[in-house]
């Protein structure tokens, strides 16, 4: 949704500033007075005057019609868990690692101590699932034993997935180190072959090039996988050598055929035992949707770690170092003040999810709508005024940060809109603009039609809740001040700074959009799959 900052709002692209080595005294100066000159421009453009819809008091049927049928009683699927254990225990595990104390040790590897919060420890790993029948099945983009060097991890810096940092607490160097990468030489019996295969599959036809596979010589199962001599054709292979005779086995226990047109052994392991087994999930907002929710298992090798003096969770460190008071977290289930510092870490972890279930939901929604209702016809100076607010803000963006490190305001946008150099970023805008019109039809008709419409003493009460979550949200709440009074002055301040950055009229609009979504939310039935399971 583009007029709510929480769905990206007016500054909802982001720009990766080119490098510039040398950025020399004359460029620097003409942009500035040419900043100057387009931001007094814009200025003077900004007075123009727009035939301005009014959602609430105007007659909007024109524009759009569609009846109740269209946003009552039909289901959405959301995918998000509850907050697990496991994520409290993370998210206390970065806490404890930004308050780390001095590098022990002299600095000097350690390979006989327990991992603790703050450590850097040196791995390999590698990701794999279970199949119904035990067997690993490996999962892309989960192992490194193709580096030349370990990865380094903090522990607690959260460079990892939940689980997989706070997994390896405790573990000791030494003891998960059974490791060794061989890229030269000739496979020998036991190794585990890291291979690129090109093959074809009898059953179905099924043609597999150059692909990744993992290749355990130790595997009892070896040859119902990979055929009958698999083992002894790949032992005569040297590493890191290509072998492009082609050859065709037969899987154990079935007549299948497997025919191999190449194979490259890149690298192998061997001693590749005993590694610290870790289990977790994959988050639902994952950034490879086919991983979300996953249940994963890595292999860690420890080659080495780094210790640091290590904060300790207890009272202490709750009260001094994090300033929460006893009396603060009374209201927190727990015995003792340590346990209601966990309640604490889980109630704030659970009202970020309720936001992303909510905002997952929004989203459905709008799919849904969008396959029910359709626009008549747009309001063309509404579409116009919206367009030239975006554009405006634009320029001022670039008057202000960018005008150095782009030779035109058309560069720059191309590559805000991420168009490329041939690209139409007006076409992508207008798109952007022609939704968020769309939008803002539909709920205001549904507002009105349902009687929902806020009075404007509702509204300022809404305004104001608003408000104090989105200063919640930037990191102050009342806790963080003495007296009421400070924490009021600060939340005017914080008012001010919003309505100068996103304009009172865009930010109110924002406010009434939130609204607006929870009201319609109501009509609909979210089901939460991840519950269900």
């Amino acid at each position: 949704m583009a007029i709510s900052k929480k769905y990206g709002g007016k500054k909802s692209g982001q720009i990766s500033r080119p490098l510039l080595i040398t950025i020399i005294v004359f460029a620097v100066v003409s942009a500035l007075i040419l900043g100057f000159a387009i931001a007094m421009a814009i200025i003077e453009e900004r007075g123009k005057s727009y035939d301005r819809l009014d959602y609430i008091n105007d007659d909007l049927s024109g524009y759009i019609e569609f009846d109740e049928s269209a946003y009552k009683d039909y289901d959405i699927e959301i995918n998000i868990p509850n907050v697990s254990d496991t994520e409290v225990e993370n998210e206390i595990l970065k806490t404890l690692a930004k308050n780390k104390g001095s590098l022990l040790y002299e600095g000097h590897y350690v390979l006989n101590r327990p991992a603790k919060a703050g450590d850097k420890v040196y791995i390999y790993y590698r990701g794999y699932e279970l199949d119904a029948d035990g067997n690993q099945i490996d999962l892309e983009g989960t192992c490194n034993f193709s580096d030349s060097t370990p990865t380094e991890l903090t522990l607690g810096g959260g460079q990892f997935i939940a689980g997989f940092e706070l997994g390896l607490i405790g573990a000791v160097p030494e003891d998960y180190s059974k490791f060794e990468k061989v890229t030269d030489g000739e496979v020998k019996d036991g190794d585990v072959l890291y291979c690129t295969l090109s093959y074809i599959e009898e059953t179905g036809s099924d043609i597999h090039r150059n692909k990744k596979v993992r290749i355990d010589l130790n595997d009892p199962k070896l040859e119902e996988k990979w055929g009958i001599g698999i083992e002894d054709f790949l032992r005569e292979e040297p590493i890191d050598s290509v072998n492009i005779e082609p050859i065709t086995l037969t899987k154990a226990n079935s007549n299948e055929k497997i025919t191999y047109t190449s194979a490259e052994v890149n690298y192998v392991t061997r001693c590749e035992e005993n590694p610290k087994v870790v289990k977790t999930v994959f988050p639902y907002d994952y950034q490879s949707e086919e991983f979300r929710n996953k249940t994963v298992y890595f292999d860690v090798y420890i080659e080495k770690a780094l210790c640091y003096e290590t904060a300790e969770l207890n009272d202490a460190f709750i009260t001094d170092k994090l300033k929460l008071s006893s009396e603060f977290l009374s209201e927190y289930k727990g015995e003792g003040l340590v346990e209601k510092y966990r309640s604490y870490v889980r109630a704030e972890l659970e009202a970020k999810r309720e936001d992303d279930k909510r905002y997952e939901a929004a989203d459905k929604m709008w799919e849904k709508l969008k396959g029910k209702i359709s626009v008549k016809k747009y309001p063309e100076s509404e579409l116009r005024r919206i367009f030239d607010d975006y554009y405006y803000s634009h320029q001022l963006e670039f008057a202000e940060s960018y005008a150095t490190y782009y030779e035109s305001i058309d560069a720059y946008l191309k590559e805000y809109y991420d168009v490329g150099e041939n690209g139409d970023w007006r076409a992508v805008l207008n798109e952007q603009v022609k939704n968020e019109v769309w939008e803002k039809l539909i709920f205001y008709s549904v507002l009105k039609r349902e009687n929902l419409v806020p009075t404007d003493e509702q509204f300022e009460e809404i305004y104001q809740k608003e408000l104090e979550l989105d200063f919640e949200y930037y990191g102050k709440t009342r806790k963080d001040f003495d007296t009421e009074e400070k924490y009021l002055e600060a939340l005017k301040k914080y008012e001010k700074q919003v309505l100068d950055y996103y304009g009172e009229d865009f930010y109110k609009e924002s406010v009434y959009y939130n609204y607006a979504v929870d009201k319609m939310l109501d009509f609909a039935n979210i089901v939460n799959k991840a519950l269900q399971k």
